[in-house]
């Protein structure tokens, strides 16, 4: 069974929702916007795993969260924060890397429920702005 070896769900999970976002864009965007897309989701995969690596064990699963060093989640967030602000819709993007960011520094305040909540609701942010200030949303002319 795969749950015995590894099994990098975080990666699947973000590739998936990324590319699937693209096909509801009404205009192509950039490379970059889709990569940083992509990496915020793969950030909140890893970070909600991170915070639930209790769940993992008891599964007896092993994923990227239980190889990837706290350090380097932190470059990962840094990278992801960079890709957000040099990309076409840095005003959409941002607002949910920096979510992201201050929610892995002060992991720890959180209840495991409620940081999963936060964590996936800070996704919803990206959509959202982009929907009203976007290359192609509603308050753009």
């Amino acid at each position: 069974a795969l749950s015995k070896h590894f099994f990098p769900k975080e990666l699947l999970v973000a590739i998936i929702f990324a590319g699937g976002a693209q096909v509801f864009l009404s205009k192509p965007v950039g490379k970059l916007s889709i990569f940083a897309v992509g990496l915020l989701c793969f950030m909140n995969c890893i970070i909600i795993a991170k915070k639930e690596k209790a769940v993992d064990a008891g599964l007896n699963v092993r994923s990227i969260s239980s190889v990837l060093d706290t350090r380097l989640l932190n470059i990962l967030l840094a990278v992801g924060i960079l890709c957000a602000l040099f990309s076409s819709d840095p005003v959409a993007l941002l607002p949910t890397a920096f979510c992201l960011t201050l929610l892995q520094l002060y992991r720890r305040h959180f209840a495991t429920e409620r940081f999963r909540v936060l964590c996936d609701t800070s996704l919803l942010i990206t959509p959202g702005l982009y929907l009203l200030f976007g290359s192609g949303g509603v308050f753009v002319r």
